[in-house]
């Protein structure tokens, strides 16, 4: 029974190539122009299958912080899903035992909803009156014959607040918020991109937003008590209106999305059971990005203003190019554990007697479809990441780079097992080639780049000398 229900589950995988094209949706590209373009747009349609992609996530967070007037782009519904987005990207992309890091960034959201607190965002913009003065007199196109009056709290501790309209105020400290925490987020992005590609390879025909549920549910633990855990917001006083601070109107919550706009809560509702094989494959996945992408991307704030560019591209670069790796190695080896199942199913296909065998659903051998959607969801991580890996897990590069890492196995075990070993011992032996020794390449990101492109491509491969080392060449423009 067993065996069959496994069988079964390997002839749904083509669907996967059916269900979700390599191309089926243009580059989406984000303008500061026409508000009807956004009228419908949701953030978290970000993680469709049909147009999942680490750079559109990025070009959105980078639309978003560069963008001086949100309220007149987006609606307010639409900004209010914005920050659920981004606050989950914030959330998820911070390691799960560092306490201190989470902490401050929940002193960070709190403070970009407005409630005053201890955050260091508070203490860096605390200076900014002036700045503030000049936001608010900026609406009134060059009127002049303004007299701008405060409202007081009638309170022992007179408090002076500035009557400035709530969104806008917002948007200021949610692009700041973003800038601090620009590092998490583009982990989380490699995060919830790697766990949405791997489901898509194990979900099969599942609906795009049960996809994006799953993908989403996965990293959203730190999310799962968010409403139970949020203060009250206090109201901004209007034009006119003047509050004491224990007489505030109880204002009831908004988080009910529209229907046009689907947040996260709607999508996790509807996501479909993860097996827990599937469930510890990710979680294992989620750690290991993390650790790495936390200790080798700098904290902005480390960063040196003229340097900011070139470095932030440098740890998107870094963070694409591990993402891509990792989402290649977790399929590479979810699809050696099936291809067992189509080495057997392909053996049966062959028993059965030529009358039988034509009606069979394939009009290939079953092994060879099944390599087939294996390279085609190669390709696939390569198009979400925008890289060039997956030459590198073909028939013909999996010969090269088994020679390469000596051609030993990772122990048996459970498929997270397989997974974790062969990721760490593929790790391994490259760093075996990285050494500071004479005849040993500097460990690089560029060295490491093309470590991959020249000995993974099977066309560079010379040939394996006495030693039983691989020898690979590749011919460079400059002709080196």
């Amino acid at each position: 029974m067993q065996f069959f229900s496994k069988l079964f589950f390997f002839f749904c995988l083509p669907g996967i190539i059916c269900h979700f094209p390599l191309h089926s949706e243009p580059k989406i590209i984000f303008t500061q122009h026409p508000t009807e373009s956004y009228s419908d747009f949701s953030p978290w349609n970000l993680l469709k299958p049909e147009t999942l992609s680490f750079d559109h996530i990025l070009d959105f967070v980078e639309m978003i912080e560069n963008t001086d007037k949100l309220e007149e782009i987006f609606t307010e519904q639409q900004i209010e899903e914005i920050e659920k987005f981004l606050v989950f990207l914030m959330r998820n992309g911070i390691r799960d035992w560092d306490t201190e890091a989470k902490e401050q960034l929940e002193e960070d959201i709190a403070w970009m909803k407005g409630e005053p607190n201890n955050s260091s965002l508070a203490y860096e913009y605390e200076d900014s009156e002036e700045e503030e003065l000049a936001y608010l007199m900026s609406d009134f196109n060059g009127y002049r014959d303004v007299i701008m009056l405060p409202a007081v709290y009638n309170t022992k501790k007179p408090q002076v607040v500035l009557c400035k309209g709530k969104l806008k105020k917002f948007s200021k400290n949610f692009k700041r918020a973003i800038r601090k925490h620009k590092k998490e987020i583009i982990i989380a992005a490699v995060v919830v991109v790697v766990a949405t590609v791997v489901i898509i390879a194990t979900a099969g025909t599942a609906a795009p937003e049960a996809v994006i549920a799953s993908g989403a549910a996965m990293m959203a633990a730190s999310d799962s008590n968010e409403k139970d855990h949020e203060k009250p917001r206090s109201p901004v006083n209007k034009p006119g209106e003047v509050w004491e601070q224990n007489d505030y109107p109880q204002i009831q919550s908004q988080n009910s999305p529209s229907q046009n706009v689907p947040s996260i809560d709607s999508h996790i509702e509807e996501a479909p059971k993860i097996s827990p094989p599937m469930r510890e494959i990710i979680q294992q996945t989620t750690y290991e990005i993390k650790e790495d992408l936390s200790e080798s991307i700098p904290d902005r704030d480390f960063f040196p203003t003229q340097d900011e560019p070139s470095l932030l591209t440098a740890a998107v670069d870094k963070a694409r190019e591990t993402g891509s790796h990792i989402a290649h190695e977790v399929y590479n080896a979810v699809t050696d554990q099936l291809s067992v199942i189509s080495d057997i199913a392909g053996a049966f296909t062959e028993k059965l007697p030529e009358v039988i065998k034509d009606k069979t659903p394939f009009e290939k051998d079953s092994r060879e479809s099944f390599q087939e959607m294996v390279e085609a969801g190669h390709k696939r991580i390569d198009t979400v990441f925008e890289t060039d890996q997956s030459h590198i897990y073909s028939t013909e590069g999996k010969e090269v780079r088994d020679k390469l890492t000596i051609g030993m196995l990772p122990p048996p075990g459970s498929i997270g097992n397989n997974i974790k070993q062969s990721s760490k011992f593929y790790e391994k032996n490259i760093n075996h080639i990285f050494r500071q020794k004479p005849g040993h390449l500097p460990d690089t990101p560029t060295n490491r780049k093309l470590l991959l492109e020249v000995a993974g491509n099977p066309n560079n491969f010379l040939g394996i000398d006495k030693h039983g080392n691989s020898w690979h060449a590749k011919i460079q423009k400059d002709g080196t």
